[in-house]
C-alpha cells in the first residue's frame, strides 16, 4: 500500500470518528435537554400546593344559595272578582314594591382539578326571592258591596298579581345578566387564591359547546 493510500485511509477514518462522535454528542445532548426539562416540569408540580376538587367545592358549598344582584321593582295591580256592580263587586288598585333577587345554588357547582387547571362549571342564575313588601302596599278606588267585602283574603290575591307583574313587567333579563357577571367575579375572588400558579376557568354550563366536552372527555381518560 503506498503511502498516500494510507494517508487517505486515516483521513477517512478520522471522519467516520469524527462523524461518530458528533452523533454520540448530539444523542447526548438531546437526553440532557430532555431530562432537563422534566425536572422542571417536576420541580414545578412540586410547587403547586395540593388542591383537590372536593376542598374548592366544599369551600363554595360553605356559602350556600349566592345572590349576586337584586333589583327594587314599584307597580300597580288591579283586583277585580268580577261580581255584580254595587252588588256583590270588590275591586282596588293596589301599589306595592317589590325586591327581586338573582343567583345561582352553590350545591350544583361542579369543580375539577388539573395539574395546571382549575376549571369551575357554575349553574345557571336563576330568581331566588321575589317578595312583595307588605308595609309598602296602597290601595286606592276601593269599590266594594254590603255583601261582598274587601278581605284579607283579597289583598292575598292582589299580592300573588303583584308577583306575577313584576315577572312579566320588571327587567328580569338585566337582572339575571348582572347576576351572571357578578356570580362570576365573586367566584373568581373566592378562589384566585387557593388555585395559585394554575389557570382559573370559570364557565356556566349553558355556555359550555360540544368540542369543550369532547377535550374534557379525553383529558379525562389520558389521566
Amino acid at each position: 500500500m503506498s503511502k498516500r493510500a494510507a494517508n487517505d485511509k486515516d483521513v477517512t477514518v478520522n471522519k467516520i470518528k469524527l462523524i461518530r462522535t458528533g452523533i454520540i454528542a448530539f444523542i447526548i445532548l438531546f437526553i440532557l435537554i430532555f431530562f432537563i426539562k422534566k425536572m422542571d416540569e417536576y420541580i414545578k408540580a412540586k410547587k403547586q400546593p395540593s388542591l383537590s376538587a372536593e376542598k374548592l367545592t366544599e369551600q363554595l358549598v360553605a356559602c350556600s344559595d349566592l345572590t349576586t344582584a337584586e333589583i327594587i321593582y314599584n307597580g300597580v295591580v288591579r283586583f277585580d272578582d268580577g261580581g255584580i256592580p254595587f252588588i256583590n263587586e270588590k275591586s282596588f288598585l293596589m301599589m306595592y314594591s317589590a325586591k327581586v333577587k338573582a343567583g345561582i345554588d352553590i350545591s350544583k357547582v361542579d369543580v375539577a382539578v388539573t395539574n395546571n387547571k382549575v376549571i369551575v362549571t357554575l349553574p345557571s342564575v336563576e330568581i331566588q326571592d321575589l317578595y312583595v313588601d307588605n308595609s309598602t302596599l296602597e290601595f286606592y278606588d276601593k269599590s266594594s258591596s254590603l255583601f261582598n267585602p274587601v278581605q284579607q283574603e283579597d289583598v292575598t290575591t292582589a299580592i300573588h298579581y303583584a308577583e306575577e307583574d313584576v315577572m312579566n313587567h320588571a327587567d328580569i333579563d338585566g337582572l339575571l345578566a348582572k347576576s351572571k357577571e357578578q356570580t362570576e367575579e365573586l367566584i373568581r375572588g373566592l378562589l384566585i387564591n387557593t388555585a395559585g400558579d394554575r389557570e382559573l376557568i370559570i364557565r356556566y354550563s349553558e355556555d359550555i359547546t360540544d368540542d369543550e366536552n369532547s377535550e374534557e372527555a379525553s383529558t379525562e381518560n389520558k389521566r
